[in-house]
């Protein structure tokens, strides 16, 4: 997911959602999920189209339901139902994967099943009666482009649909299921199938997002304890995402910060973070990261106490817990979004367009990286509490915010941005700035600007 990272490869699992630090959030989750996930050992990528076959729905496998949880279900989270609380649900599920006429379909009922389970939902046998229906469509599309070295690889995906809740008596409740992983500039493996494609990341996380939509932050707290590497990191890449609204995510995130990975363990100091100020009982596991042996962990550390506590005493794990035992619980914490003045002055000055260059056309759809040469003109080093961020114009599916490595003033930076050809034909162009924090944008706003063709 360029440019300094919170995680790096997910351990014993297919390749994965990475978060970063700083910038690398996951895209919202109606348009896309933006994937960085393989360690760097391979060349740039160039897209091309491939045939397409008639769309094929493909049926989920039968799978025995679980026996009734022990649990009290948690009532609906969604806006004007939470009063109502389903106790046995019917599910459904269709997946359809058009361009791959023998793709296995996706355990994605099983999944969605323990999910639930664990919220204290009983997801019936077929047939039987539930008190609401929960409907999820997904057609997957493989995504892939010709790399240095390796040739054509399979290395993103696309997953778009929705999830119905329907409830008798009520109108249904829908929203949407859809994720996107764009192709890394580099690779480690070179998936030559397109059903080798990446698609369990992208509808993993696409459906952590949807569950949370209907039922809140619990579905991501349950997803938290999960045994596997990849449910852990997604369920805290969510979080990251959510922000503030989950704050009664803080215990578990806390714990999740001994978590046996480091990219988990990243994931949940930059969810800390984002809840903000509201995490401050998260500050002394957090000074206990410091120490940690992965630099992409103990540097979210450093991001995460400057961001919820408004001090700075960087790496030095001394220095933050005098301040905690003197200060706590008598010291006013200031707000996360007022980054304190600096002794330094912040500028950014435009360089160079490194790839993509003015009016360049894209075919409709195609994923493409833009990257800019940036030089640091103020006195302040860039560390992992800058970042790129969306201000103006066509986001084309862009993140927020992108990852600026660390920089020193008077150096300049390749800074790099996935972003999606839009689906209409036409000419877009989208403005993006240096910004520190979540209140400060200065230097020059740079540009991409292409024409999206069928």
């Amino acid at each position: 997911m360029a440019g300094p990272f919170c995680g790096g490869q997910v351990a014993e699992e297919p390749p994965s959602a990475l978060p970063t630090c700083v910038s690398h959030e996951f895209l919202k989750r109606a348009v896309f999920l933006f994937v960085v996930v393989l360690t760097l050992s391979g060349g740039g990528s160039a897209c091309e189209s491939r045939p397409v076959a008639s769309p094929t729905p493909v049926p989920a496998p039968t799978v025995p339901p679980l026996p009734a949880p022990s649990v009290t279900p948690l009532p609906l989270w969604a806006s004007g139902r939470q009063e109502v609380t389903v106790r046995t649900l019917c599910l459904e599920v269709e997946q359809s994967y058009p361009e791959i006429p023998h793709k296995d379909p996706k355990p994605i009922a099983q999944a969605t099943r323990k999910i639930l389970y664990g919220l204290g939902l009983h997801v019936v046998a077929v047939g039987d009666p539930c008190d609401a229906t929960l409907a999820l469509a997904v057609t997957g599309q493989p995504l892939g482009g010709d790399y240095l070295l390796e040739g054509y690889c399979y290395t993103g995906a696309r997953v778009e649909g929705q999830a119905d809740l329907t409830i008798p008596g009520r109108a249904p409740l829908t929203v949407p299921l859809a994720g996107l992983q764009l192709l890394p500039p580099r690779i480690q493996h070179c998936p030559k199938d397109p059903a080798d494609a990446p698609f369990e990341v992208v509808w993993l996380e696409a459906l952590l997002g949807s569950l949370f939509d209907l039922w809140g932050p619990q579905v991501l707290i349950q997803a938290l304890g999960d045994e596997r590497v990849l449910t852990r990191s997604l369920a805290a890449g969510v979080l990251i995402e959510v922000g503030p609204e989950a704050s009664e995510a803080v215990p578990a995130l806390i714990q999740v910060l001994e978590d046996s990975d480091e990219t988990v363990r990243a994931s949940a100091a930059q969810a800390l973070r984002e809840i903000g100020p509201q995490a401050i009982d998260a500050v002394p596991a957090l000074i206990q990261a410091l120490g940690d042996p992965h630099p992409q962990v103990w540097q979210c550390a450093v991001f995460t106490l400057r961001g919820i506590t408004g001090r700075d005493f960087a790496e030095d794990a001394a220095a933050w817990q005098e301040w905690w035992e003197q200060g706590q619980p008598g010291t006013p914490v200031p707000s996360a979004t007022a980054p304190p003045t600096p002794a330094c002055t912040r500028d950014a000055a435009f360089e160079a367009d490194v790839t993509i260059p003015d009016d360049i056309t894209i075919q409709a759809g195609q994923p493409f990286v833009k990257t800019w040469h940036i030089r640091n003109t103020g006195t302040c080093d860039w560390d992992v509490s800058y970042h790129l961020a969306f201000v103006d114009g066509d986001q084309m599916g862009g993140p927020n915010r992108a990852a600026v490595p660390q920089t020193s003033a008077g150096e300049s930076a390749a800074i790099s941005v996935g972003l999606v050809a839009p689906l209409e034909k036409g000419r877009y162009r989208g403005y993006w700035q240096m910004c520190v924090g979540e209140a400060e944008c200065f230097g020059d706003r740079v540009y991409v600007q292409i024409v999206s063709t069928e």
